[in-house]
């Protein structure tokens, strides 16, 4: 069987700022074992979590939420949010190229209940 249909990519999302010990104890603690589990499956495991993954230059050009919404599409069904007492990042107008304006616009009409990254869209 080919390598890269025995991958699961699983995106971890919260704000930067808050969940840095949870996201920490999944990098030392749950990564490691569900990546043993995995090979023994013959499966590859890879988490992707943006706080690593967002060069300064594609902030200036804008690229933050192509980059982040990308990932998170190439990562379904698996996604895991971290919710805490703070809201995140909110994109302001000029973020939205214009094909992001598109896509957003798509997804609010074909899945209104934004579910984006959810497993259920």
């Amino acid at each position: 069987m080919e390598t890269s249909n025995r991958r699961i990519r699983v995106f971890v999302s919260s704000t930067f700022r808050d969940m840095i010990a949870e996201r920490d104890d999944l990098m030392t603690h749950a990564w490691p074992e569900l990546r043993r589990f995995c090979r023994e499956r013959q499966v590859e495991l890879v988490e992707v979590d943006l706080r690593w993954g967002i060069a300064e230059e594609q902030s200036t050009r804008k690229e933050t939420l192509k980059l982040c919404l990308d990932e998170i599409r190439a990562c379904r069904p698996f996604f895991i949010g971290l919710l805490g007492e703070r809201y995140g990042w909110v994109p302001s107008d000029d973020a939205f190229t214009a094909d992001l304006k598109v896509a957003a616009v798509h997804s609010v009409v074909t899945h209104p209940q934004g579910c984006i990254g959810s497993a259920r869209c």
